[in-house]
């Protein structure tokens, strides 16, 4: 299980964990081009990640 996510929805038929997960682009400068906040599903046994479905949350140069 990820360390302190922000929330936590476990699905017991599949038997995976599904939470947000924070991820950016990032210019050559460092300056954020774009903010992602996928919903990550996880495998609860194995811990790995089986798929993300992306949501843009900021579009352009924050």
């Amino acid at each position: 299980m990820p360390i302190a996510p922000g929330s936590v929805t476990y699905e017991a038929e599949n038997d995976t964990y599904v939470h947000p997960a924070p991820a950016q682009i990032r210019d050559d400068a460092g300056n954020t081009v774009r903010t992602y906040r996928p919903l990550v599903s996880v495998n609860n046994d194995s811990r790995d990640i089986i798929t993300a479905f992306p949501r843009v949350m900021s579009l352009g140069v924050v």
